[in-house]
C-alpha cells in the first residue's frame, strides 16, 4: 500500500485545519480518480492506519463493514480490494459503483438511512448496478488526495457519507453512514 509518512500526515492534518477555518465546501474534482484494477480505501486522519474491510472475507450481502490493518496487496487481501466502476454517463465524473466480491458498498436497502447505520455489502441490483457513490475532493490544495464518499452521489447538504465513529482507526472499528459534513474529519478517505 502506498502510505504517507507520519510527517506528511501531520502536514496534511494542518492543511485540513486551514481548509476548515476558511469554510470551503468540498466539491467533485477529476483528480481524485481510483486506479484500476482495484484500490484500498483508508481513512488518512485516524490514530491508526487501517483499510475498509469485509470481515473475514465473508463475500455475503448484509455483512457490516469494518476497518482492519491494511493488507490488500497481500495474497489474502481480497477483502480490502475495492473496484471503482465508473457510472455510465460520459459527462459525469467521480460517480462510481464500488464493488468487492461481486457485491456493492452500500447501506441496508430494507429501510431509509439513519445516522450511525453501518455501511455494508449489498447485492448489486439489475440495470442500475447498485448504489452510486460520489467522490468529493476536500480541495485543500492542488492535488489533495483526501475525499468524501457520498452515497447516492448527491449534494453534500442532503446526503449520507461513509464515516467512522471515532479517530481510533483500529482493527474492527465499524464503518458507518452519517449525514455529510465537509467539516468532519471522520468522513475523509484516501486510496492506497
Amino acid at each position: 500500500m502506498r502510505r504517507m509518512p507520519r510527517l506528511a500526515a501531520v502536514l496534511a492534518a494542518a492543511g485540513l485545519t486551514a481548509f476548515l477555518s476558511v469554510g470551503v465546501t468540498a466539491s467533485a474534482r477529476a483528480d481524485v480518480v481510483p486506479q484500476p484494477p482495484w484500490s484500498e480505501i483508508f481513512p488518512p486522519l485516524t490514530d491508526n492506519l487501517a483499510c475498509l474491510d469485509d470481515p473475514s472475507g465473508s463475500a455475503t450481502s448484509g455483512t457490516a463493514l469494518q476497518l482492519f490493518h491494511c493488507h490488500g496487496y497481500a495474497s489474502n487481501g481480497g477483502p480490502q480490494r475495492w473496484l471503482f466502476n465508473a457510472w455510465g454517463a460520459p459527462n459525469v465524473q467521480n460517480i462510481y459503483h464500488i464493488n468487492s466480491h461481486n457485491l456493492c458498498l452500500g447501506g441496508d436497502p430494507n429501510h431509509g438511512l439513519t445516522p450511525g447505520e453501518r455501511a455494508e455489502l449489498v447485492t448489486c441490483s439489475g440495470l442500475v448496478g447498485g448504489p452510486l457513490w460520489g467522490l468529493h475532493s476536500r480541495n485543500a490544495y492542488s492535488g489533495d488526495p483526501y475525499f468524501m464518499l457520498v452515497l447516492g452521489a448527491g449534494d453534500l447538504s442532503s446526503s449520507y457519507c461513509l464515516a467512522l465513529p471515532d479517530f481510533s482507526g483500529g482493527n474492527g472499528e465499524p464503518v458507518i453512514l452519517e449525514p455529510c459534513n465537509a467539516n468532519d474529519e471522520l468522513q475523509y478517505w484516501n486510496l492506497g
